[in-house]
């Protein structure tokens, strides 16, 4: 029996980048996209401020994309957090 390995993608910096254009894309590298809303500060209203991986394991900050976001196994689950339009409290 052969074992076939994973296969791997690497993530584009979706920081800042509107909360549908980057579900949209993460999707179509098939992924599983949990996208939610959550304050940072860092984003635009209505964009990405993080995505997240498995364990919370940061895949794109504000500085782009970290090395775990380089090697994101398909199928893998990723959480988007998208900046509130509404006031973050």
């Amino acid at each position: 029996m052969t074992t076939v390995p994973p296969q791997i993608v690497e993530l584009p910096d979706l920081f800042s980048v509107s909360a549908r254009v980057a579900v949209d894309e993460l999707a179509r590298l098939g992924l599983a996209v949990i996208p939610f809303e959550a304050c940072s500060g860092l984003a635009p209203p209505g964009t990405v401020n993080r995505v997240l991986g498995v364990k919370g394991v940061v895949l794109i900050d504000d500085r782009g994309v970290t090395a775990a976001g380089e090697m994101v196994e398909v199928g893998s689950a990723v959480e988007v957090l998208i900046e509130p339009t509404g006031r973050c409290e």
